[in-house]
């Protein structure tokens, strides 16, 4: 989604705009490690899409919100260490 750098531009505005605009920015349709890593640095608020979870019945979610949370728990303390590092 965002190796084109020019497609990275429009994600970006787009995200600053909606912040600017007092509004929380979610991304839709992540289904990579490196976009969601991008949309992470380009300061996206929430995400959503196939790389945290499929679609699920209503019993299944608890479940899978566990799994997406402990994602987005590794990735947070992977760039943590980088900062740091």
């Amino acid at each position: 989604m965002l190796a084109d750098e020019r497609i990275a531009a429009i994600v970006r505005s787009v995200i600053e705009l909606g912040h600017s605009l007092g509004f929380t920015v979610t991304a839709e349709g992540v289904e990579t490690t490196q976009a969601l890593e991008r949309l992470t640095a380009l300061n996206c608020d929430t995400v959503q899409g196939y790389l945290l979870a499929r679609p699920v019945a209503a019993a299944d979610v608890p479940r899978c919100s566990s799994d997406a949370l402990a994602v987005l728990e590794a990735n947070h303390r992977k760039q943590r260490a980088a900062i740091n590092s």
